[in-house]
Parts: structure tokens; sequence; C-alpha cells
């Protein structure tokens, strides 16, 4: 397929414009201050994993010669120089924004980050007790000279480079010479790191009166270096923090060299995927440096040192102007408590009206049900897995399992149905980036309960959603089904929106038992009767979607797609939006994240409008609508448009049948296209722009609850629904949720079984 790179936005680029989108909710006055702190943190976090895995990547391309163009038509050296001008860019804004509004807007709501010299006398008091007894234990010195090589400093760890002059005593056994020997080099004298302890909170607490103290805890450590190194003179410290290439792609590519010797030698796949995993887990903390973060003031000739010994180029270095790793910000926030300068609690929504009274096994089989957390409560997911480890009438349960936190209630209950004699199936993913150390945890303590663990497929991650259990009953063997877009976190299901189904769909329950059966055993994909996969029918499926809608207009019909994503990215699914777009299809996409394609080309994407929606919580649901000539249908998905999500990974797509279910999520479709608030955007120029506000102010999130909380109530539901296209006029002034209006509207008649091709 040849590509015109004026097509396409560079996916790199994308990723800092949604991060600049996140600086911009820090920005907003109408967002509660500890709020906008949380805003401003989750900007350093996702900077962090970008440089991780991103530049590292690109970063590799550079290194091994590749000057082959990515569909943007930029070569990655290009691409690189234009990622440092732009983190550049961001970052400023970022620390800007942290001294000019947010650090004044905290002193005056009482709380206050501190120097320890800026204390009063109780609280220096304070501070030297705690740190010689809580503090100075952890801390271990880390020297730099002859017979102490530089050390490998942990990625994402802050630390201090202290610059000093030891004192003669300490010179014993030769050391002195070595010192001349530095100077003489131009090594720039004795150095010592000293990293800021993770298992401390950052912040130390001193009340001063009415105000709340917040002393950094490496000033802390900064401002008592006589005690931790006595008898030298401290010349100079300042905060260094290094982020190191995280990629453990290289892990599933070593896999496939790794299963095909097990096989060859009759050894556990298995067994050699959890080493990978873990060699590639070690390898993750002294990888190659992509970047040093470190204080502005830091001295050049030291700058020179560092970046030397880290092999780094100087558009690697960045300055910051003020506090390093901002991203501790965002745990800060957590503990703090003042309700007055955070958002108001939400209240999750119970499944019904019989709240926990009746088992949920009885609720899902009188009625199939539709959770979007975190309107939705999470508890009746984590209660189907509990009331199923109990329940003498299950025989089996069989799971998915890619991030599910710390402390996993839905875990424990796996265990304990395990420990019972139930026929437990866990296929934990080893490899969800960041988290698999946790998971490694998990599929261990799931084996040692009896369970069957699968620990994934040959070079492919397993990223569905899926929860099946065969329950007895007195008709039969029923299949109970839980099938969704995100994880089974209970934290994050607090933040992240996601569509769940609960169900006892005998065809979707056929199924998803068939697709275990694919992932635990040597089976073949069978002929799906409802749901798609990837990587073997999924972007098939979509193509085929897509071609149709662009048949209908080729017709003369009205056509029309919505598409809600976290990320936009493969050049085919583009292409085939292009397609339809030119053959006159209104496409509406609500893309949090990466977005690739350009919109608003005359004769290519004039008829695609992209938006993005950055607001409390966290925009993951991936949601198909395709009008289908007037017989619409709806779908749900776990994957994102990307080339991994669709060839590398084990996806499912599900349709949404009943008519109550699926207008519910076209109603909350409604509400995401008529936001004016939190939406932004995409222009024809790539630069994403907030959406006009229109007469009545409308924020998606908060309509969204609304809604479902009127119909938790039991509220009466219309019996039409309608969804906006290109050229709606303004809602009028009314209620935060009301529905767009206007003859521009497209009714959207009740949603048909959908019909797979064969």
């Amino acid at each position: 397929m040849r590509l015109d790179p004026r097509l396409y936005i560079n996916r790199e680029w994308s990723w800092l414009d949604f991060d600049t989108r996140v600086l911009e909710e820090a920005a907003d006055r109408d967002t509660p201050l500890l709020e906008r702190l949380r805003f401003c943190g989750i900007v350093s976090s996702n900077l962090d994993e970008f440089f991780m895995v991103r530049v590292a990547g690109v970063r590799h391309q550079v290194a091994a010669g590749v000057r082959t163009a990515g569909p943007c038509g930029l070569r990655p050296r290009e691409v690189l120089g234009g990622i440092s001008d732009r983190v550049r860019d961001l970052v400023t804004r970022q620390y800007n924004l942290w001294k000019r509004e947010l650090m004044p807007a905290l002193d005056e709501a009482g709380i206050r980050i501190v120097e320890p010299a800026r204390l009063d006398a109780a609280g220096e008091r304070y501070l030297g007790r705690y740190f010689e007894q809580v503090v100075m234990p952890v801390l271990t010195p880390l020297a730099v000279g002859h017979g102490h090589p530089f050390p490998t400093l942990v990625s994402g760890q802050l630390y201090l480079a202290v610059s000093l002059r030891p004192s003669r005593k300490a010179l014993l056994g030769g050391a002195a010479a070595d010192v001349g020997d530095d100077r003489a080099r131009g090594r720039g004298g004795p150095l010592v790191f000293v990293q800021v302890p993770r298992v401390l909170p950052r912040f130390v607490r001193c009340q001063q009166g009415a105000t709340l103290a917040l002393v950094p805890l490496e000033r802390v450590i900064a401002a008592h270096l006589d005690i931790l190194l006595p008898g030298a003179k401290v010349l100079s410290a300042h905060g260094v923090r290094v982020t190191r290439d995280a990629d453990l792609e290289s892990a599933t590519s070593a896999l496939s060299d790794l299963e095909d010797t097990a096989l060859l030698e009759q050894e556990d796949p298995a067994s050699d995927l959890l080493a990978a995993v873990q060699k590639e887990l070690l390898r993750r903390r002294r990888g190659a440096a992509v970047r040093l973060e470190h204080d502005a003031a830091l001295p050049p000739p030291l700058r020179r040192r560092l970046r030397q010994a880290l092999a780094l180029e100087p558009s690697d270095l960045h300055a910051c102007s003020d506090l390093l790793q901002l991203g501790d910000l965002v745990p800060l926030v957590d503990g703090l408590d003042r309700p007055d300068l955070k958002y108001d609690p939400l209240v999750p929504l119970p499944l019904g009206h019989e709240g926990k009274r009746a088992s949920i096994f009885e609720q899902v089989r009188r009625q199939h049900r539709l959770l979007f957390h975190p309107y939705s409560s999470f508890d009746p997911v984590v209660r189907l897995v509990e009331e199923a480890a109990s329940d003498p009438q299950v025989l089996a349960i069989k799971q998915t399992l890619y991030r599910v936190g710390s402390g996993s209630p839905v875990v424990a209950a796996l265990v304990r149905a395990a420990e019972s004699g139930k026929q437990v199936t866990a296929l934990v993913e080893l490899r969800a980036r960041f988290d698999e150390e946790r998971n490694i945890g998990w599929a261990r303590r799931l084996e040692e309960a009896g369970a069957h663990v699968i620990y994934g497929l040959r070079g492919l991650k397993t990223h569905c959603k899926a929860l099946l259990i065969v329950r007895r009953e007195q008709d039969g063997i029923r299949r109970y089904l839980h099938l969704g877009t995100g994880n089974y976190n209970v934290t994050t299901a607090r933040v992240y929106s996601d569509f769940g189904v609960l169900t006892t769909d005998e065809a979707l329950g056929r199924d998803v038992g068939a697709l275990f059966n694919v992932l635990t055993g040597y089976s073949e994909p069978p002929a799906w009767e409802k749901i798609e996969i990837s990587p073997t029918g999924l972007r098939a499926r979509l193509l085929r979607l897509i071609e149709r809608e662009r048949e209908h207009a080729a017709r003369g019909e009205e056509a029309r797609i919505i598409v809600k994503l976290n990320a936009l990215v493969d050049a085919t699914m583009i292409a085939a939006l292009y397609d339809a777009s030119r053959a006159g299809v209104k496409i509406d996409l609500v893309v949090r994240g990466i977005c690739c394609l350009r919109p608003g080309i005359e004769g290519v994407s004039d008829n695609i409008r992209v938006r993005s929606i950055v607001g409390r919580y966290l925009e993951h649901a991936r949601t198909l609508y395709f009008r289908n000539g007037g017989a619409p249908e709806l779908y749900l998905s776990s994957a994102d448009w990307m080339p991994r999500n669709l060839d590398r990974r084990v996806e499912l797509l599900l349709p949404v049948e009943e008519r109550e279910l699926a207008d519910l999520v076209l109603r909350i479709l409604e509400l995401q296209l008529a936001d004016d608030v939190k939406a932004r955007a995409l222009g024809t120029d790539g630069r994403w722009s907030r959406v006009p506000e229109g007469e009545r102010r409308i924020n998606s999130q908060k309509a969204t609850y609304d809604l479902l909380r009127r119909l938790t109530r039991g509220a009466p539901r219309r019996e039409q629904r309608f969804i906006p296209v290109r050229g709606r006029r303004g809602p009028k002034r009314g209620g935060a949720a009301a529905e767009p209006e206007g003859p521009t509207l497209v009714e959207a008649r009740p949603v048909r079984r959908a019909r797979r091709r064969r």
C-alpha cells in the first residue's frame, strides 16, 4: 500500500500532543486545586513511559542506521529531533505552571512546599530527628573514583549528585593520590551519589501554625549531608534522574527462540517465558540511558561528566527549574485530606434495584447487564468471582488477567476457588508492560493454590478481557460471562471509563468457551457465532464493516460511523476511513490519545471529525457504531486500532445486541460528541483546540453519571435515540445532560443482531 505522508500525523508527536492536553487540565482553573496537581504529575509519569518505550525505540532505529521514513514521511532521526523540541516546550510550560500558578495557589490554601531552612525552630528539630532516625539508616552513599566505578543509577530513581572534598582521615590507604589523579585527568574530583529512597514519602510533613509545610525528601537529605558524610566538605548537591530503555519487545522476540528450543528439547515453554520475562526485567533496570533530568543549577563540568558516563547526547539532557520527579505529586494528592480541594466524591451506581440482596447469578440470569465504570460500581464483577468461588454449583472458572493491581480481590477469589477444588484456569499475561513483576507473583500464587495457569501464547500478548463461569443449574449447565473493555483491576476501575457486559447469552458462551480452548490448547479458532478476535480475523472484520458503510454511501444512502478508541495508529485502518470519507460516509472519531489520522483534508477526510476528551476520568472504552443502512450495529472491543493490537495481540470484539443496552451506549456516545467543556478537536494542521462552547455547556462525564443515575433510579427511558452528525446546532440552555437537537440529527433505529460474514 502506497502511503501519502501528508495524510498521516507522526505517532510520537501525537503522543506528546496528548500530554499537552493533560497539562491543559492542570492549567484549568475550574478544576479543583489538588486535581490540577494530579494532572501536572500525570504529565511527568506519561513522559517517563514515553522515554522508556517510544524514545528508546526511535533511538534503536537511529543507532541501527534506519533511514526508511514512516507513514508520516519522517525518518527516525527527524522524529527524534522533533521529540526533543516538543518535550522541552512541554516541560517548560509544565514548570512555569507549577511555579507561577500551582505553588502560589497551594500557599493560599495553607499548603506550602518549603526548604528546610524555612521551618521554625520546632520544625527544624523535628526534621533533624526524622533524618537521623528514619532517613539516614536507609541511605547508602555511592562514591565515584578510582576503585569506585560509576554506579548504575536505577531508572526513574531520584539521586543527589554530591561534589565534595574528603577529609584527610577519609583518604587513608592511598585515596589522596586517587583524588589527585581525578583532578589531573579532568574528572572533576570526588563525587558521591545518594539515592532518595522510594520506600519513604517524597514529602516530609511539618505543621507550621495553620500551614502544612511539605519538605521534599531530597532537600532534607541535602541539608544533613554533614551527618551522612562526616568530615567531608560538601561543595554542591544537585538532583539528577536517569530514564532508561524499558521496552520488553525484545523479550517477545527472544521468546520465539526460547520456545522453539524448548519444543525441540521437550522442555516447558511456559517456564521459558517466565525466565525470559524475569531476565528482561533485570535488564530494564540497567538498560541504556535515554534521558537525564537534572537540577538547572547543576554545574556544566559535572553535567558533561554525567553525560559522558551515561553515553548521552547533549540533547538528551533536560534541565528542570524546580522540583524533579513531579510524578510524585500524584501520591501526594492522594495522601492529603483536603476534600475541599478535590473533586466531589462519586458514588458508583449499583447493578440494579436489587443491590446486594440478590445473588449475582440470579440478577444476570434474569437480565443481561451493561456496566460503565467508574459510574457503575465494579463490585458486581468482584461479587461474580467471589460468589463463584464459594458456590458449590460452580464447576469451573476461566479468566484472562492482564492488569489486576495489588491486593486484587479477584485473584484472591480465584485462589479460594482453586483451593476448594474447583476447576480454575487463569491466563496471566506476564508481558503487561510495567506490571510484569506483579503478574509473576499472582501467577505463582494461583499455581500454588492448584489453578491451571497459562502464561500466554507464543509471540502474542493476551489483551482481551474475559471471564467465563460454568455453573450447574436445574435446567442444565449455564455459562455466565463478563466481557469488557478494561482490566480486572479494582483501583483503575474507579478512574478508567470502561464498558463491561454481564450475560448468559448462549452463543456468546459457546464463543468464549472456544476462545479459552484456543488460548489454553492447540485448537484453531472456530467460525465464531458472534465475537471476533485478533490476530486472526479482527482486522478483516473491521475493514468489512467500514467497507459496508462505504458501499451504502456509494449508493446514495445515508452512511455513518462512530468509533471511540484510545489510539488510532494503524495505516491500513486509517486508509479505509479515508476511502469511506471520500464516498460520503460521515465519520466521528473520539480518540483519547494518539491519533495519526489527519481530518478535514478536502476530498480525502472532509467527512471526518476527530475529538479527544480529557477530564476527571481516563476515557478507556473502545466502542464502534455503524449505521448499516438503517439497521445499526454496535460493538465493544478491547482493541485500539494499532498494528500491535490487530496483529500481535489477542483482542476481542463483541456485539451489543439487546436494544436497551445498545440504546444506552448510543446515548453515552451522544454526550461525548456533544461535549463542549472537556473536548478538544483535531484540526487539519494536526493541532488540537478546545471545542467552542455552545449555549449550554455539556461535560460528558458529569452528564453520563447523571444519565446512569436517573436510569438506575427507574426513570422512564425514551423510545427513540438520536446520534448527532456534522453541522448540528448548539443545544439550548438547560441541564448538563440534555441531548443535542435539531434537523441535522439522524435517528438511530433499534440495533439489530450483528451477522457474521462467513
